[in-house]
């Protein structure tokens, strides 16, 4: 009977499943995504069409959205504000530049003389001229009032806002621009697509690590190809595959080791030494900011070495901070499959029984507690065991009506690609 009830149950949601694809998700209109950090934060820029939305993702998750009557053609984010470039076609060769503080707070300025397609780029200085990569690659400068103030006539590719000037590259090098000249820093660059690591550090699209000290110069190439991969800590640089994180020597370049993260990694970025990792969600991003201690082993303040002394939980798949379980463990099953020798041993309130989406498991000597949370995949609801509530709440989820959050969204990722998806609702009903 418990088959027969599986094989209805699957069929019943694929139906549905096969019924939902054929009306498309609606589009979010954000054709393009753009990361930005400095000291006050880590920030996304998402925009396209005449829309924008601006996210803090650290130190605190904020965000807001603007919608404008024409065509969006580029921003940065600079010193908390948002620079939003927008076509005006009331007045041939001009342009409305937004300066958007908040939500409820923004100026407009109109730059004259000035011809701009999907291409263009926007970059900010310390004084707060506006820098704008135009049609022809030439890059215009405009003051506060939108008054043309200089421009820059070799061909350019890419600029970014980068230590109070303008950062500019082209298929020869790295250009410093201000707003009445301009240096070259380095000839010495492989691709012109660009973007700021942190204050000493510039990467490239194609792997390329820069560091900035009286001139640019070539220490690391990581092998991975895209914008934002690569973070600074206090020793080293960071780069990112899948979920997995790698330390190299920041004056060397050489490799050091590796951290396993929790979840597939969608960009990192730096905030004052630490990680910025950034994960996409169906509904967002999201952002933590991981310490260098946390994340590498020659410091020694991460305790959660499960591997180390008499304490092995080896058994079981395991990360720094979850332990995954399969659905129907129990609490007897899983002592009598690792090894805690001359550790304590604690489950919460519980002391028997099955383990569930979001217990916590305590490893006490002396003064060393190792703690965990289990996941178990398909248990959303922190039963113990896979059910029909726990398919009604990966439907829902999907639907955006009951969201699922911490390790409960974790478990709902049952074929462990990152995000949970109409594939992880037909595998919960297998399991049924």
């Amino acid at each position: 009977m418990k088959t027969k009830i599986s094989i209805i149950t699957a069929f019943v949601i694929t139906a549905l499943l096969v019924l939902f694809s054929m009306y498309p998700a609606s589009s979010s209109g954000y054709a393009t995504k753009k990361i930005y950090c400095d000291d006050n934060g880590v920030y996304m820029a998402q925009y396209g069409e005449s829309k924008l939305k601006v996210s803090q993702l650290i130190p605190v998750k904020t965000e807001y959205s603007f919608s404008f009557n024409n065509q969006l053609r580029t921003c940065c984010i600079y010193n908390k504000k948002a620079y939003v470039l927008v076509e005006n076609p009331k007045i041939k060769n001009t342009c409305s530049l937004y300066i958007i503080k908040s939500a409820s707070s923004y100026e407009e300025i109109i730059l004259y003389n000035i011809d701009v397609n999907s291409s263009a780029m926007l970059s900010v200085d310390k004084s707060e001229n506006i820098y704008v990569l135009n049609s022809k690659d030439k890059v215009q400068v405009y003051n506060k009032s939108g008054r043309q103030i200089f421009k820059h006539s070799p061909t350019f590719y890419y600029i970014i806002p980068f230590k109070g000037y303008t950062l500019a590259s082209n298929n020869k090098g790295f250009y410093k621009l201000t707003s009445s000249s301009q240096t070259t820093l380095t000839n010495d660059n492989d691709e012109t697509l660009i973007y700021k690591i942190s204050e000493n550090y510039i990467g490239d699209y194609g792997g390329n690590v820069y560091k900035v000290s009286n001139g640019f110069s070539k220490i690391l190439n990581i092998g991975k190809y895209g914008f934002f991969n690569v973070a600074e800590t206090k020793n080293y640089l960071v780069s990112f595959s899948g979920n997995t994180l790698y330390a190299y020597n920041k004056n060397s370049g050489a490799y050091v080791g590796k951290y396993n993260y929790d979840d597939v990694i969608y960009a990192i970025s730096t905030f004052k030494n630490k990680i910025a990792v950034i994960n996409q969600l169906p509904d967002g991003y999201r952002s933590e900011a991981v310490s260098q201690s946390k994340a590498f082993p020659d410091y020694k303040s991460d305790s959660n070495n499960a591997s180390s002394g008499s304490l092995n939980i080896g058994a079981f798949k395991h990360n720094k901070k979850y332990i995954y379980a399969d659905s129907g463990t129990t609490i007897a099953v899983f002592k009598n499959k690792i090894n805690y020798d001359g550790y304590e041993i604690s489950f919460g309130d519980r002391k028997s029984g099955k383990i569930r989406t979001n217990m916590q498991v305590k490893f006490s000597k002396g003064k060393t507690v190792l703690k965990y949370i289990f996941i178990v995949r398909g248990d959303v609801t922190g039963e113990g065991n896979v059910n029909s509530r726990d398919t009604n709440a990966l439907f829902y989820h999907l639907l955006n009506t009951a969201e699922l959050q911490g390790a409960f969204r974790l478990a709902g990722d049952l074929n462990n690609d990152g995000k949970i998806s109409n594939a992880d609702l037909v595998l919960c009903a297998q399991k049924i």
